[in-house]
């Protein structure tokens, strides 16, 4: 009887200290439906080093952010408008000191392959193609990407052509989805989406330069009714790390240290031809000085070389320009001008420059046709670069016009 005691008590002080299995630790994460792919990657890696486990959860920052302001059970929230994060923190729903700026968001014209509209050559033109019956963005009333797609369009002068053939996705990934089953021609969309395989494989892309939409500046931060903070901190430091800063960096966002005007940091640079890397190298030095003309005359010739010349243009209204730009002059304020160019032997050369302005090419006083040497890049100070079929013998004109700065920097190369 007094062993039989003994062995029950050990049971019971056993069943006192082991309660059953030991559960790994959980948190339920809130996140703009742009970190789709992205977030994928980061939650499997952190799992994975960790042991816990991520619920994510994907959607409008917007929507999120109604939610948690009447007690949605998030421990963290991720935005793509940091003014979300913000209000919770203001309004004492945040751990205070946790907000967080992890990136920067980007936006992109977006159309399936097999579509007939050129989008890389067309830009934000191309939401204006006679094929296009319907426009996907997501709901500005909510999205952040929604509200920079209609302050881009509104900079083109493009949105009230089109506003009648939107139709409005819950959110940006509902919004790519849209245009990939067709139910709309194309759309403004995150360039994270874009660049995912999947999408990467089935479309094509304009990326809409920065300027022409507020800065999309995406801030995280734990909530202050998170079960599990230590747990919630880990994941966030995680974000924070070289690994989930990697991850961000490979889905086209720039990192808060980063400027939004000159991604000269972004991965992209490792992926460029050592012919592009040259130019991008030469951009980056100083340049012979060019004082450009306002009216075509007398003046030595640029030619084909691996530096850069940095050309002063004139105040617009003073410039007499041979060929009218197909774009008008984006700030009330512009600079234009004229410099001659001339080539060795026939071939295709390539034009790069390093502010977004209208960049013509003229034999007398026709454009000669454009050839763009592959999509738009994203490195160093080149902010665009097309090709041109030249010939020796004749005296091309190189016209610049719409720039916002007064000197532009161009370097000239052979294919």
């Amino acid at each position: 009887m007094i062993r039989s005691g003994i062995w029950i008590g050990l049971i019971g002080l056993m069943s006192l200290v082991w309660a059953g299995p030991i559960r790994a630790s959980e948190i339920s994460v809130a996140a703009a439906s742009d970190l789709n792919f992205a977030f994928k990657e980061i939650v499997a890696e952190f799992e994975k080093k960790t042991g816990s486990t991520v619920k994510l959860s994907l959607g409008s920052s917007g929507n999120f952010f109604a939610q948690l302001s009447n007690g949605a059970p998030f421990d963290l929230f991720f935005s793509a408008d940091i003014g979300y994060p913000k209000k919770l923190e203001e309004a004492g729903l945040a751990e205070p000191g946790t907000l967080y700026m992890y990136a920067v968001g980007r936006i992109v014209v977006w159309v399936p392959k097999g579509s007939p509209i050129a989008v890389a050559e067309l830009g934000i033109k191309a939401l204006q193609h006679p094929s296009v019956k319907k426009v996907a963005i997501a709901n500005p009333k909510h999205a952040p990407y929604g509200r920079a797609a209609v302050a881009a369009m509104e900079h083109y002068k493009v949105h009230d052509t089109v506003k009648d053939k939107l139709v409005l996705g819950e959110n940006i990934s509902q919004t790519a989805q849209f245009i990939q089953t067709g139910g709309a021609d194309i759309g403004i969309i995150a360039l994270s989406l874009a660049v995912a395989p999947a999408m990467k494989a089935s479309g094509m892309y304009w990326e809409v330069p920065v300027e022409a939409y507020p800065r999309l500046e995406q801030g995280a931060v734990i909530l202050k009714a998170a079960k599990d903070q230590k747990t919630a901190r880990a994941f966030l430091d995680y974000i924070k790390s070289p690994e989930g800063t990697a991850v961000f960096k490979r889905y086209g966002f720039f990192l808060p240290e980063q400027s939004a005007q000159h991604p000269s940091e972004h991965d992209e640079c490792a992926l460029l031809s050592p012919r592009l890397t040259a130019v991008v190298s030469a951009m980056a030095k100083p340049g012979a000085k060019v004082d450009a003309l306002a009216a075509r005359g007398p003046m030595a010739a640029l030619t084909p070389a691996a530096e850069r010349f940095d050309v002063t243009l004139h105040p617009a209204e003073r410039v007499s320009l041979p060929a009218k730009p197909a774009e008008g002059p984006e700030a009330a304020a512009s600079f234009a001008g004229l410099v001659p160019i001339s080539v060795p032997r026939d071939g295709v050369y390539r034009i790069s420059i390093s502010t977004h302005l209208w960049l013509e090419v003229l034999n007398g006083d026709s454009k000669l046709q454009r050839i763009r040497l592959e999509p738009r890049f994203h490195c160093g100070a080149v902010q665009k670069s097309l090709g041109f079929a030249l010939k020796p013998g004749v005296t091309y004109w190189l016209q610049l016009s719409g720039s916002k700065t007064r000197e532009v920097h161009v370097v000239i190369t052979a294919e």
